[in-house]
């Protein structure tokens, strides 16, 4: 038989084991979402509240790229499946094509464009002149969209259209996941109104037709937002990289030498060539085709 100590000792640690423990990392989330936003109704209190979470804290991608490049990675799409491991060989998936000629990505090749570019902040000094570092979410303001029953990020025309994406701190880009939600309107109202009528021409109005405006009053000085500082040599080197993708994803559909090694890894033009179907063929190199003219022939401002 056990020894009373012993006994003690075992019963002690199955005591501690088996205590719940707060999380102090998801506990904001936790109490806006369950205590102060319980009902469907929104009071004016917390309207202001969520206002200022959102407003103050969201990192956005500044008109003058989303003028040049309104997609910021036309050949990916989201596909969280990618990630799971094949059994027989042990290897995910990320990074392959699909049968249409996308690039499966699980949203790291969103995260990270702006890493090199600080913040411009009026209001925020923990932000401005700051980088991105832990703890950011580079979240899809739309989720549900027009035209079709996938979410928009699984959709490569939006998933990294720059209207359709904010940098927010995690546990306030959670209150933004919730179809509907006050949050998740007043993002879509911000993006409107930064973005909608610096782009007129038919590349973007078609992705546009997409994405629903929620119509909100929301009060806000778009001069006082947080902004990626990205200066014009960065978009040069950008948009000479995505010129580059750009060909070599043409030439291994024209079955020609790509001019690039890997497009974003090292798996994608193989697979490229390997997946994409004879019926997905023509319809994906001509959105290529589209989308870097776009880049190289940017339209006037408003047209």
């Amino acid at each position: 038989m056990l020894g009373y100590n012993k006994l003690w000792h075992i019963r002690k640690k199955m005591s501690v084991k088996n205590r719940k423990k707060a999380d102090g990392e998801n506990i904001l989330y936790h109490f806006i979402q369950k205590h102060l936003l319980d009902s469907d109704e929104v009071s004016e209190f917390q309207k202001e509240l969520i206002e200022h979470f959102i407003i103050d804290l969201g990192i956005w991608i500044p008109a003058n790229l989303y003028r040049i490049n309104p997609l910021l990675l036309p050949f990916v799409l989201r596909d969280s499946s990618c990630r799971k491991k094949d059994p027989k060989t042990g290897k995910h998936e990320w990074g392959m094509s699909n049968e249409k000629g996308y690039l499966r990505d699980d949203n790291s090749l969103i995260k990270d464009i702006f890493n090199t570019c600080p913040i411009k902040s009026p209001e925020i000094k923990q932000y401005n002149k700051h980088f991105l570092g832990k703890g950011f979410v580079a979240s899809h303001i739309w989720r549900e969209v027009n035209n079709s029953d996938k979410l928009a990020s699984t959709l490569p025309f939006t998933n990294s259209f720059i209207p359709n994406l904010v940098w927010l701190p995690k546990q306030i880009s959670k209150l933004t996941d919730r179809e509907g939600s006050y949050a998740q309107k007043l993002l879509q109202s911000i993006s409107y109104k930064i973005y909608r009528d610096i782009n007129n021409d038919d590349y973007t109005n078609k992705i546009w037709e997409y994405l629903p405006n929620p119509k909100i009053e929301s009060r806000f000085d778009i001069e006082k937002l947080n902004f990626f500082d990205i200066s014009e040599i960065w978009i040069e080197k950008r948009l000479k990289k995505l010129n580059n993708e750009f060909d070599s994803i043409l030439n291994v559909i024209d079955k020609k030498e790509p001019i690039l090694k890997k497009v974003k890894c090292s798996v994608y033009l193989p697979t490229l060539e390997n997946n994409l179907t004879k019926e997905n063929r023509e319809e994906f190199k001509n959105w290529i085709i589209k989308s870097k003219n776009r880049i190289n022939n940017v339209p006037q401002h408003g047209v």
